[in-house]
């Protein structure tokens, strides 16, 4: 996974949801095949727990910690009994029958003999059946549903069956193995696959990691065309009861591996990790410190670094062990100076680091490790958060964008700021705000103003140089990871955490998250900063949640309605805070009052409508100017800029000063407009300046439920086809996953629920369809063997699924880009250069790349769909070599439906039928639907190798 969201939903899972579509479609002709799939898909759940028994002598070295990495107890009792319907005998498979037998001990329990379906415990109960699940559920847990908490029920039907159960998977903190699918399914090329495939027996060898299991799952998913789910994590909680009946009904709750996280505290004495000797007396006031917390111990040996740039080799001399297990970073050190003391200001020397080096502390030196692994293996640490910039991604931010508060954050570059004038004259002022260290320089101040018009200016200039500020070679400074954070702010909010009376109330999560509230309130509140989790590598990735794609053009399109459709249950339900309610009753009303960008965006659900009753709401009685007798209302608003950017040049001349402490009312007063102005300058005039859509999610929650299905991971996003919603947003907004449930119910059918929020699309889409501009043509007697085209001529019309098109002349809804279309662009000069066809060929020309692909063959696409216009610019363009008839009369190319596609080579060369993939097209590309027909431009077999046409449409 790559943080951040937006990214479109994997080619696979789409490929699976178009053969389930495909099959669907059908209305006759359905195989025998078909009707199975349609009529017998049932589901199947795997519980595998990963507890081992110990001998009585594992036992006691255990309870007196001894030899930990030598201990490895027998996984023979899990291993001969894991969870499904029933339980899995010894070779394997389901077992039958009834079992007579008491003969196979293990761990001290009588199993029998492993293969019997009933036991039969004379004694007691009788014949009795196997324990067997009962149902499950999985749910998305968290803010975003990036956590997984499942839900299985199983029962047991006597003492001694449930005595083995209890022991194996009635264990909170034990991990445990859950897999689920369907019995039967179609793969991606529409075949019918009957084998069920699960995780190896491998999982229950001794030296077995989580990341190989992990590696497993994930090609399970791929093999299984993502009918295939899974997921290692933990038991969380148990429940069980006896029943009349003589059963014991058992539930177990399975949490992901992330949510160690909220229960992992930062207050552990350095000496667990570090060498005494590296570690102040604990007698004195920095040893005292020190021994809070990690990031206590890394306060206090900073405080021995006063150079203005500092990176981790600096510091290896006073703290050699801790700082030689961090990546390599810069920081940065500005004596700053607090005007709170009667005749002396206060030293508060600050040191900022990039938010990257907060997490590798986190992962060096106080996550989880698991002693038996390999210090530096994947497995050493139970999770991390992700430092590694190829899979980090950027955050909602301009050239404007500042930091009010150096005390908690500054942005790693300089800052200019323009101010845009109120009546449209020439309000200016430019800033360069802090970054750190000489970066942190005194401000001198300019103010000029004409007398005689109403021309402004302001100008807030730095003496610095901050040409040393320097970052990693393979790091961006827009890069969330390099936000630098005051290392002192970070033990302020752990210091926060900590009871009066010692108590550790607060986790990991809970203090980073409270970190990152402070960062986002620094910054303007423009960003939603927050984690992400990956349970495929146990990893968190902090992103901002409201930095949504500027353009749809590679998400794949999800047809919710229609003949084909495969989806059931599908609704919209506002997600409103009470905060957000009160924005919106008043944004929605047209009124002057600033509101944030993402009630900006929602106020777009509802446009072109207003309040009978109350047509504004305001805090202010002052309406808009719209004369030159309210001109004075606009100085008052110049007035105010004036003097908020004054408040903010005092308390930074002061902030950055060496002989001058800062004041904290002046740093209040600077904060004032702030959360405005950043709204104003840095999310809506850069939107609007890049012709992009305000950013950030709407709080308007999609969801729909279809066949059970693997591969949806929250924060991927898609498309919806029309029919399904209203038309006055169907093509305003797309839609990101933010939650993914899994059920398998008592009709023992396993079915997938997905959540997703809207979000605003790129401008273009956003206003509907974009007339193409008819082509002036030219006349050139000349110019070939007929006249060129000069004018539109009659084109030709073709009924599709039941509609009539005229050839070049397809409304926008029904085209769709290929999945991943940029990636295929070949010598395309049709259509804006776009790749699109009509939907249904887009989907099955999506699976022939697939799996064209998978066999080694990779195209490009040199024509698409073609306007009418585009026709006649290709015709002319023939006609002008001599080679009129080798291109169609417009209005009569199957690429003016959307139906034909132009496939070239890797090197975007048309293909001969000497190419290899030709070769391919001719014995696969029928399967999809792809034939190429011969039509009047065609010179037989070696012409015109590169032009297939679907048929099915």
């Amino acid at each position: 996974m790559v943080g951040g969201i937006g990214g479109p939903l994997s080619q696979d899972v789409t490929n699976q949801i178009a053969a389930r579509q495909q099959l669907h479609r059908k209305t006759s002709d359905r195989t025998n095949d078909d009707l199975i799939y349609l009529t017998s898909k049932t589901a199947w759940i795997k519980v595998s727990s990963a507890v081992n028994t110990l001998t009585k002598e594992e036992s006691a070295l255990l309870d007196k910690r001894k030899s930990r990495g030598n201990i490895k107890g027998d996984s023979t009792l899990a291993a001969t009994n894991i969870l499904t319907g029933g339980l899995l005998g010894i070779n394997g498979q389901i077992r039958e029958g009834i079992d007579l037998s008491t003969t196979y001990e293990v761990a001290g329990f009588d199993l029998g003999s492993l293969t019997g379906a009933y036991s039969n415990r004379q004694d007691t109960a009788g014949i009795r059946p196997m324990p067997g699940i009962t149902g499950m559920s999985v749910q998305s847990k968290n803010t975003y549903g990036t956590l997984r908490e499942a839900e299985v029920k199983f029962v047991c039907w006597t003492l001694e069956d449930f005595e083995y159960m209890e022991k194996l998977y009635l264990r909170p903190g034990f991990s445990i193995l859950l897999e689920w699918g369907h019995s039967l399914f179609i793969d991606n090329q529409g075949q019918l696959q009957t084998g069920i495939q699960t995780v190896s027996q491998d999982f229950f060898r001794s030296g077995i990691t989580m990341v190989e299991i992990l590696n497993e799952i994930r090609s399970l998913r791929t093999k299984n065309s993502y009918n295939y789910e899974g997921m290692i994590g933990y038991v969380k909680n148990f429940s069980w009861n006896y029943t009349k009946s003589g059963a014991y009904e058992c539930s177990i709750s399975i949490i992901s591996t992330g949510e160690i996280l909220e229960s992992i505290g930062l207050r552990f004495h350095p000496y667990q990790r570090l060498p005494i000797k590296e570690i102040d007396d604990p007698d004195t006031t920095t040893g005292k410190l020190q021994k809070k917390s990690m990031y206590h111990y890394f306060h206090q040996k900073l405080q021995k670094t006063t150079d203005d740039y500092f990176d981790r080799d600096d510091l290896l001399k006073d703290m050699e062990t801790f700082a030689s297990a961090l990546e390599d970073f810069r920081g940065y050190y500005h004596k700053v100076q607090l005007d709170d003391q009667w005749f002396f200001d206060g030293d508060r020397p600050t040191h900022w680091v990039p938010i990257r080096v907060i997490f590798d502390i986190f992962n060096k030196h106080i996550s989880w490790i698991d002693v038996s692994k390999t210090l530096g293996s994947e497995d050493y640490v139970y999770l991390k958060f992700n430092t590694d910039y190829s899979q980090s991604t950027k955050y909602v931010t301009s050239p404007e964008h500042f930091s009010i508060d150096p005390n908690i954050c500054v942005l790693p570059w300089k800052v200019k700021i323009s101010v845009p004038s109120i009546d449209w004259m020439a309000l200016l002022a430019t800033a360069l705000i802090p970054v750190a260290g000489p970066a942190l320089a005194a401000y001198n101040y300019y103010n000029n103003r004409s007398v005689d018009t109403e021309e402004y200016e302001f100008k807030i200039d730095s003496i610095h140089d901050n040409s040393n500020l320097k970052l990693p070679e393979d790091s961006d400074p827009e890069d969330i990871l390099n936000i630098l954070v005051s290392v002192p702010y970070v033990v302020s909010k752990i210091d926060e955490a900590i009871d009066q009376d010692g108590k550790r109330t607060k986790s990991v999560h809970d203090i980073f998250k409270s970190i990152l509230d402070g960062v986002e309130t620094a910054l303007g509140g423009i960003n939603d900063f927050d984690f992400a989790y990956d349970d495929n590598n146990n990893t968190y990735y902090l992103i901002d949640r409201s930095l949504t794609p500027v353009s749809a053009d590679d998400h794949p399109t999800l047809t919710l309605a229609g003949l084909d459709s495969i989806y059931t249950d599908v609704g919209l339900s506002s997600k409103i805070s009470n905060e957000m309610g009160s924005q919106i009753s008043i944004a929605a009303q047209g009124s002057s009052l600033n509101y944030t960008d993402n009630v900006e965006n929602l106020i777009k659900w509802h446009p072109n409508i207003i309040d009978r009753m109350r047509v504004t709401k305001d805090t202010s009685n002052k309406q808009p100017a719209e004369t030159e007798d309210d001109i004075e209302q606009q100085q008052e608003k110049r007035d105010s800029i004036e003097d908020w950017l004054d408040d903010v040049e005092t308390f930074y001349d002061d902030f950055n000063s060496d002989w001058e402490g800062f004041d904290q009312d002046d740093l209040e007063a600077a904060k004032t407009m702030h959360a405005e102005w950043t709204v104003e300058n840095v999310v809506q005039k850069n939107a609007a300046q890049k012709k992009e859509p305000i950013p950030g999610l709407i709080p308007v929650e999609l969801s729909f439920t279809l066949d059970g299905i693997g591969g949806f991971i929250v924060g991927q996003a898609f498309k919806i086809a029309p029919g399904l919603l209203p038309s006055h947003y169907q093509e305003k907004f797309g839609f990101i996953v933010n939650g993914i449930e899994h059920s398998i119910d008592a009709k023992n059918r396993w079915e997938t629920t997905i959540k997703a929020l809207f979000y605003v699309l790129e401008k273009e889409q956003m206003q509907g369809t974009i007339p193409t501009p008819t082509p002036t043509v030219s006349v050139n007697e000349n110019s070939g063997n007929r006249p060129p085209i000069s004018k539109k001529a009659g084109g030709s019309i073709r009924t599709i699924e039941g509609t009539t098109y005229k050839n070049g002349e397809v409304p926008d809804n029904k085209l769709r880009y290929i999945n991943n279309w940029k990636s295929y662009v070949g010598q395309i000069s049709s259509d804006g250069g776009k790749i699109r066809f009509y939907d249904t060929t887009s989907r099955a020309l999506d699976r022939l790349l697939a799996d064209a692909a998978a066999a080694g063959i990779k195209f490009k696409i040199n024509g698409a769909y073609r306007t009418y216009d585009d026709q006649v610019r290709v015709k002319n363009q023939k006609i002008a070599q001599g080679k009129g008839d080798e291109a169609a009369t417009p209005g009569t190319s199957p690429h003016g439906f959307g139906l034909a596609v132009d496939l070239a080579n890797i090197s975007k060369k048309q293909l001969h039928p000497s190419f290899p993939e030709y070769q391919w097209l001719k014995k696969n590309a029928e399967k999809y639907g792809f034939r190429r027909l011969s039509w009047p431009a065609s010179k037989g077999e070696q012409w015109e190798a590169w032009h297939w046409e679907y048929q099915n449409s």
